[in-house]
């Protein structure tokens, strides 16, 4: 009986093994950037770009993580809409950062022409960064 029944543990053992894990977004960026920089501000493990069309109708963060992000679920917001009152409140989510690579969100417009980005990790309620383009 042991004949029979270790083969078939093994190849059934062999059959439901996980997957190694891969380095994939789980978000689809069909986002292609716009064609004029606006702005551009680089950090140790980032580079932010607030990007427009050449109308300057759109706007869109071009986010680009150089290392490896150590939180797994760092968001991005764009805070201060257009017609709200600055405060924290009026927030508007625009995407979400993964691994290292190049990232398109687009953005409310806003009529000051001061954009505010955070950068937040939702698990640990901590704010990584804010990017300030004027």
């Amino acid at each position: 009986m042991l004949a029979v029944a270790i083969p078939v543990g093994f190849i059934a053992a062999v059959m439901v093994r996980p997957q190694k894990a891969t380095n994939t977004l789980l978000q689809i960026s069909s986002y292609r950037a716009l064609p004029l920089v606006l702005k551009t501000i680089s950090k140790p493990w980032y580079t932010a770009s607030l990007r427009a069309t050449t109308d300057t109708s759109q706007l869109q963060l071009q986010l680009v993580v150089n290392t490896v992000v150590t939180s797994p679920t760092l968001l991005v917001y764009q805070i201060a809409l257009p017609g709200k009152a600055a405060n924290e409140s009026d927030t508007l989510l625009v995407g979400r950062v993964e691994p290292t690579g190049t990232y398109q969100f687009p953005l409310a417009k806003v009529g000051t022409g001061k954009v505010n980005i955070q950068l937040y990790d939702i698990i640990h309620h901590a704010l990584i960064d804010t990017i300030s383009f004027k």
